[in-house]
């Protein structure tokens, strides 16, 4: 062992100060304080919400940060009392085991009471907070302290559970929005309910530490089978609750909870341990904190680094200084983390996105009455290589003649485009040219062409394409079809030239898949984020009602700031169209400087669009550029990733610090098996790397 200097020792201390406040037990804390403001506010459960919601104001920020200060100091003062049972349970270390003391102990407890009071004094509460808080101060001493103790009491440790967290919480975060009523206490009972059936089945497994401490518990007095049974009645109760008062949260997250510990009841019923309980605890408390975190999301992304924080960080910094090789070590655990983590993440994210597809490949054409008139609008500038052969197959479609048109917006060309379209012109009397010589001030050029477009349109469906593509038989009849009567805007796929077979353009291929099935499939979860221009159809009414091209202002891409208009500021729905006859093809970027370009272009459009799930689109961006770099990586310096193999269980680097023996001293490290990494994603690239 190295010997820490005394900066290090307190690094050690703080990592040792937060561990006291069990922060995995202040998420609880959090989910229901932020589900008491959703509810407040009246957000629904579907839809993604705007990121401009996202935002809290300060008295929520003050007030329920006092509260979870206050219920850290809480949760120090139940290890302090508790210290004969969690040294038998074998849970909560440090003060169990002598690795800090009572004093250090004290002083994280008032340094938290210190700290709930400034924040109280920044933003003084409301007579019903100022309650709430002082109720819950009381609730956190009793709960621990003598003579009362109502740990130790059977049924009222319950009640002190579920009042505490599932009311007392649940309340302050309504009040941060709007005065307490009785509808905010009926909307609480579910979660009251929800957390006294997690209590019970959290208390079962403690039950032979707290009988030998003499804690008369619900789980020491009823036994195994009696507090599951109750513990799942409890959950049943919230279900209940949630249908009466249609509270899908709560039904949600209750109903969940109820098929995972179902499985577990005939073991408890015959007196013996579940050995999965913790684990089915811990999934019906993730039920609940999804189901918060999708009306607001940042939740999802602190329990996160509170969960990667708590379970890679804090055992080696708080338990105990380590060698030079498992400090190592311990990095490529974290990194094997975040690496499992976020392929967790991206694995739920593409089962999401298979079932959009799917489900948005299965919506019916609907033809009601006789056909729309349509204008195709083609903004072009300079495509005399491609414009021919577009307009031929724009002009060849399958659909009435006298109900269909072609514009041309001739976007400032300096080559054959303008000469060629006139010359089809001739040929055919639908299609109609529109030439701009300037660009005005505020726009850019395809953003104007379109609007030009618009202006010489006579159809009541505007279809939108380039001019470097080209178009099959069916597809305006294809797209107008799926409009119906109740959708606005609707998109389709576009992919590469299928006669260009080059790497270059196949890789770009695949990209594109991805793109047109994560938009398609983001239509069908309620959170419409991005189109393509190339392929799209919209009313006219639409574009009416949200005030035309001029309405989007200065854009990057037109595309997705129309669709983001149209979900924002009308009542028309958005659809997505993933069929053969709707597909077009469209040219590829000639090198990667213009495919950067290209995509650059899309960031900063789509960020101006305020597209919805910004940041998770780039965090998987951010994954998939991850995994080119760590393949390099692995195909370079295969010697480095050994510790991630999947085919070195057992011989694991990360260290847990033994125990504290009688004389003080530490008990050698003990080794536990490393957990499978980042090449078991893709054996048979670790297997190029070598072993």
């Amino acid at each position: 062992m190295l010997a820490d200097s005394s900066g290090t020792k307190r690094l050690w201390s703080l990592w040792d100060g937060i561990a006291l406040l069990r922060p995995t037990l202040l998420l609880p804390l959090w989910i229901m304080q932020l589900l008491g403001r959703l509810h407040a506010e009246e957000r629904p459960l579907s839809g993604w919400p705007e990121p401009e919601t996202w935002g809290l104001n300060a008295r929520f920020w003050a007030w329920c940060g006092a509260h979870t200060l206050m219920a850290g100091a809480a949760y120090v003062l139940n290890q302090l009392t508790d210290l004969k049972t969690d040294a038998i349970n074998r849970k909560l270390f440090l003060l169990a085991d002598g690795y800090v003391g009572r004093s250090f102990a004290f002083w994280a407890m008032a340094i938290c009471l210190t700290l709930a009071g400034g924040l109280l004094l920044a933003v003084p509460p409301s007579l019903p907070a100022l309650v709430l808080l002082g109720l819950s101060v009381l609730l956190g001493a009793i709960y621990s302290l003598p003579p009362i103790r109502l740990k130790a009491r059977a049924g009222w440790d319950l009640l002190a559970n579920a009042i505490g967290y599932g009311v007392v919480s649940f309340l302050l975060g309504w009040t941060t929005a709007r005065p307490v009523s009785i509808l905010a206490l009926w909307e609480s009972l579910p979660y009251a309910f929800c957390v006294g059936g997690t209590f019970l089945f959290t208390t079962i497994p403690d039950r032979e530490g707290d009988r030998l401490a003499g804690c008369r518990t619900t789980g020491v007095v009823l036994g195994p089978r009696w507090t599951g049974l109750l513990g799942w009645s409890c959950y049943g109760g919230a279900a209940l609750l949630g249908l009466l008062g249609e509270n899908w949260r709560a039904t949600l997250a209750a109903t969940t909870a109820l098929l995972l510990y179902a499985p577990g009841l005939r073991t408890l019923w015959q007196e013996r341990d579940d050995p999965l309980l913790v684990r089915r605890t811990q999934l019906g408390i993730l039920a609940l904190l999804f189901v918060t975190g999708w009306g607001y999301p940042p939740l999802l992304l602190w329990t996160a680094l509170v969960i990667f924080w708590v379970r890679w960080v804090l055992p080696p910094a708080a338990r105990a200084p380590l060698p030079v090789t498992g400090r190592i070590h311990t990095m490529w655990e974290v990194l094997n983390g975040i690496a499992w983590t976020a392929a967790g993440f991206y694995l739920l994210m593409s089962l999401g996105v298979a079932v959009g597809i799917e489900l948005s490949r299965r919506q019916r054409r609907r033809e009601e009455g006789p056909p729309p008139f349509v204008s195709v609008l083609v903004a072009a500038r300079n495509e005399e290589e491609n414009l021919e052969r577009c307009l031929r197959s724009l002009l060849s479609q399958d659909y009435p003649s006298d109900r269909y048109e072609v514009i041309l917006i001739n976007d400032r060309s300096t080559d054959r485009t303008g000469e060629i379209a006139e010359r089809i012109a001739q040929e055919d009397p639908r299609l109609r040219v529109v030439a701009i010589t300037a660009l005005s001030e505020g726009w850019t050029g395809k953003h104007q062409a379109l609007h030009r477009g618009v202006q010489a349109a006579r159809g009541e469906v505007l279809l939108m394409t380039d001019a470097d593509g080209g178009a099959p038989p069916r597809w305006a009849r294809a797209m107008v079809t799926r409009l119906g009567s109740e959708a606005g805007l609707v998109f389709g796929p576009s992919v590469m030239d299928r006669t260009k077979r080059s790497l270059w353009t196949r890789l770009q291929s695949l990209e594109m898949l991805t793109l047109v099935g994560s938009a398609a499939a983001a239509v069908v979860w309620g959170f419409p984020s991005a189109c393509s221009g190339h392929n799209l159809a919209v009313r006219r009414k639409t574009l009416e009602e949200i005030g035309g091209y001029p309405a989007l202002g200065y854009t990057l891409t037109e595309d997705t700031a129309l669709l983001q208009a149209v979900r924002r500021r009308t009542r028309w729905k958005i659809r997505s169209v993933l069929d053969p006859e709707a597909l077009l093809w469209t040219e590829p970027a000639p090198h990667l400087k213009a495919l950067l370009q290209q995509r650059r272009r899309w960031l900063l459009g789509g960020r101006a669009a305020r597209v919805p799930a910004m940041g998770f689109l780039r965090a998987i961006f951010g994954y998939h550029l991850g995994l080119w770099v760590l393949a390099l990586l692995a195909l370079t310096t295969s010697q480095v990733w050994k510790p991630f193999s999947p085919f070195k269980r057992g011989q694991g680097f990360r260290r847990r610090p033994g125990r504290l023996a009688s004389d003080g001293q530490r008990t050698p490290d003990r080794p536990a098996p490393a957990a499978p990494g980042l090449l078991a994603l893709s054996p048979p690239l670790y297997n190029s790397a070598g072993r």
